[in-house]
C-alpha cells in the first residue's frame, strides 16, 4: 500500500508494472536466483524491473509538470489554492534536536536550546585574539581597509561592471530559481518570483539598480536565520560544535548576489589568473572526483620512479565561519573588485545579523563579526578569494612535485587543502608556510584533525614529527 502523499504520482500503469517486476522477482527466486542473461528468470526479472523504473520516472515528471502548470494558473486566479498547493510542495521536516550541552549546562526545553546555540554561533563569529596571531598585519589591514573604503564610495561608475541590471539579466536568473526552498526574513519564497511574471522582473531590475546607485543594501538583507544542521557521522548530538550553522537568506539577497557573480566573472576576474589551477572547490566542471583524480595521480607517478610520497590532509577550523572580513575585502579590492561592486558586497557583510531557529523557536539576534555566510551565492567565491594566495604560495615552494611537466603539489577542494611531498623536510617547509599564512590572516589550521600518509614502495615508514600551528600532526 502507497501513501499518496509521499508518492502522489503513483497511478494505474506505475501500479501495473510493479506488480509485473515483482512477479517476475518471485518467479527468478524460486528458480534459485541464477546470475547472468542466459536464464531466462534472471533475463525476465531484469527486464520488469527497468520497464518498472522508466514507467515510474515518467509519471512522476508527468505529475511535476502537472503540478507546476496547476500552481502557474493558480498564481493568476486564486491565490488561497496557489498558496495551497505551494504549500503541499514543502518538505515535512520532522528533525528536533532533543538536547544540547553548553558551557557545561545541559538545555532541554525548546526555548533554552534555541538560546544555547544562539550563544555558541554568537561566541563563533566574534573574532578570536589568538597570541599567535599577528598583530602588524592587524593594524596594516584595518588601515588599508579604511582607505579602500574612501576610494571605492567615491568612484564615479554609475553601475555594476557590464552596466545596468536589466530585466533579461533579472528574468535570467529568476530561470535558474529553484523550488521548495526556505526562505529568509522576509518571507518571500523563489515561488513568488519565478510565477511573478515579466512585471517582478521589470520591479525587480529597478530596485537593484536603485541599490547599485545608493552602494547600500536592505538592512533586512544583512539578517540570516541560522539553522543547526548535524554535520553526521560519530559526532556528538550534545555538542553545538557538532552542527553546521546554515544561514537562510533572503531570496531576493540571493537573486542579487547571483548577478554580481556573473557581472565579476564575467567582466572583473580572468578565469586564467583566478582561482589557482590547483582549486577545484566551486568551479564549474571541477570537484570532488577531479581533486582525487589529482592527487591519486600524483602519488602514482612518483612512486612509479621510485620517490617516496608523504601528503598531508589539512583541516581548517570553522573555516567558512572564521573568515576575517576585512582582510577578505582587501584581497577582493586587490583581485581587481572595485567601485560599486566591491562598495556592495561590504556592505552585505556590514552589520550583519543572524538569529538561530530551531524546535520550531527563534532565538534574539545576534551581531555576526567575521565569516562568510554559509547559504550565500557569493560564499564559496569569497572563499576562494581568501584562500587563493595561499594555495599560490605553496606552488611556488614546490615545483618538482607533480606529473612530469605538470605541476601538483597541493590539490584543494574549497578548504580541504592536501600538501604534497617528496621528502619530509619539504612537507614540513609546505606546513610551515601554511602556519605562517592562518596566523596572519587571523585563521586556524586543526593539526591533530589533519594527518600526514606515507606512500611507497616499501613498507618502511619514515619517522618525523610533523607540526603545523605548534600542533604534532599524526602521521
Amino acid at each position: 500500500m502507497y501513501n499518496p502523499h509521499t508518492k502522489p504520482y503513483w497511478n494505474a500503469d506505475v501500479k501495473q508494472a510493479h506488480t509485473k517486476e515483482r512477479n517476475m522477482r518471485r518467479v527468478w527466486m524460486q528458480d534459485g536466483r541464477p546470475r547472468g542473461m542466459q536464464h531466462e528468470s534472471y533475463f525476465n526479472y531484469k527486464r520488469a524491473k527497468r520497464d518498472f523504473r522508466n514507467i515510474q520516472k515518467l509519471a512522476n515528471e508527468q505529475y511535476i509538470e502537472e503540478t507546476y502548470d496547476d500552481i502557474n494558473n493558480a498564481a493568476e486566479c486564486d491565490i488561497r489554492l496557489f498558496w495551497k498547493l505551494i504549500k503541499r510542495q514543502k518538505p515535512k521536516h520532522s528533525k528536533v534536536c532533543q538536547q544540547i550541552k553548553h558551557n557545561n549546562i545541559v538545555h532541554t526545553s525548546p526555548e533554552s536550546i534555541c538560546n544555547a546555540f544562539a550563544n555558541y554561533f554568537e561566541d563563533l563569529y566574534t573574532p578570536a585574539d589568538t597570541s599567535t596571531f599577528d598583530d602588524p598585519t592587524l593594524n596594516e589591514m584595518n588601515k588599508a581597509y579604511r582607505e579602500i573604503e574612501r576610494v571605492c564610495k567615491a568612484d564615479e561608475d554609475l553601475y555594476l561592471p557590464g552596466g545596468m541590471i536589466s530585466c533579461n539579466d533579472v528574468s535570467s536568473v529568476i530561470k535558474q530559481l529553484k523550488r521548495r526552498k526556505a526562505c529568509g526574513n522576509d518571507m518571500i519564497q523563489n515561488e513568488h518570483l519565478i510565477y511573478g511574471g515579466p512585471k517582478v522582473s521589470e520591479c525587480l531590475s529597478i530596485f537593484l539598480n536603485i541599490v547599485v546607485e545608493k552602494q547600500q543594501v536592505p538592512s533586512d538583507w544583512q539578517k540570516g536565520l541560522v539553522v543547526p544542521l548535524f554535520k553526521g557521522g560519530d559526532k556528538s548530538k550534545l555538542s553545538p560544535d557538532s552542527y553546521r550553522p546554515v544561514c537562510l537568506l533572503s531570496s531576493v539577497l540571493k537573486l542579487f548576489e547571483k548577478i554580481v557573480l556573473i557581472r565579476l566573472q564575467t567582466f572583473v576576474v580572468l578565469p586564467e589568473t583566478f582561482p589557482n589551477p590547483l582549486q577545484h572547490g566551486f568551479q564549474k566542471g571541477l570537484g570532488c572526483l577531479t581533486a582525487s583524480f589529482c592527487l591519486l595521480e600524483t602519488i602514482y607517478h612518483n612512486i612509479e620512479q621510485n620517490s617516496k610520497v608523504f601528503v598531508a590532509f589539512l583541516d581548517s577550523r570553522k573555516a567558512f565561519d572564521t573568515v576575517w572580513r576585512k582582510a577578505l575585502m582587501f584581497k577582493l579590492f586587490n583581485l581587481g573588485v572595485k567601485g560599486k561592486a566591491w562598495s556592495l558586497i561590504n556592505d552585505m557583510y556590514s552589520k550583519t545579523q543572524g538569529s538561530v531557529v530551531v524546535n520550531k523557536c527563534k532565538s534574539n539576534n545576534f551581531v555576526v563579526k567575521e565569516g562568510v555566510r554559509q547559504g550565500g551565492v557569493l560564499s564559496g567565491f569569497l572563499y576562494l578569494v581568501f584562500i587563493n594566495e595561499l594555495i599560490n604560495e605553496l606552488e611556488r615552494c614546490n615545483r618538482v612535485t607533480g606529473v612530469n611537466s605538470i605541476k601538483c603539489c597541493a590539490p584543494s577542494l574549497a578548504d580541504d587543502i592536501t600538501c604534497i611531498a617528496t621528502t619530509p623536510q619539504r612537507l614540513q617547509h609546505m606546513l610551515d608556510i601554511c602556519t605562517n599564512y592562518s596566523n596572519k590572516w587571523r585563521f586556524q589550521f586543526n593539526g591533530k584533525k589533519s594527518c600526514v600518509i606515507q606512500f611507497s614502495k616499501s613498507s618502511i615508514k619514515t619517522d618525523y614529527n610533523w607540526k603545523i600551528n605548534q600542533e604534532s600532526v599524526p602521521g
